[in-house]
């Protein structure tokens, strides 16, 4: 299987995260990495927007290309993703996971890992800590390049 974004160097995919412009860019590209629908909650939504702001709080980024980064996630997020709603049962869950203490886990790491398993997908993420600890739950991880 090939791994997603493995054409790119790692500046280019953060580059790619930074400026808006996916290292897959269609929903096409992103089947043939995985067989799955990408799903995209409103909780990593909230996440992916708070990244964007402190982009702009830290200067990497004019308000203005913050605007039209968000703008491009939210149209590519609805037409080429699958959009959840994270539940109440959700940080219930995650809360049960951080309080095993046997995992370097965050709470939004958790609630991240909650919703993935609550819709019964994978897991894609860049950070090393969160996919140990999916493992360690049992998630499924879609394998990205480093």
């Amino acid at each position: 299987m090939r791994k997603l974004g493995e054409h790119l160097s790692g500046r280019e995919r953060y580059r790619s995260l930074v400026y808006g412009r996916p290292f897959y860019q269609s929903r096409d590209d992103v089947a043939g990495v995985q067989t799955e629908t990408v799903i995209v909650s409103d909780f990593a939504a909230l996440e992916f927007s708070s990244v964007i702001a402190r982009f702009v709080r830290t200067r990497s980024l004019t308000k203005e290309q913050a605007r039209v980064v968000l703008a491009d996630f939210d149209d590519w997020s609805e037409t080429a993703c699958q959009r959840v709603v994270a539940e109440r049962t959700a940080i219930l869950r995650a809360d049960a996971f951080l309080r095993r203490m046997d995992m370097t886990l965050r709470a939004a790491d958790a609630i991240n890992i909650v919703i993935a398993e609550g819709v019964g997908a994978s897991l894609m993420t860049f950070d090393d800590k969160m996919s140990a600890a999916a493992r360690v739950l049992g998630l499924p991880l879609i394998e990205i390049a480093a």
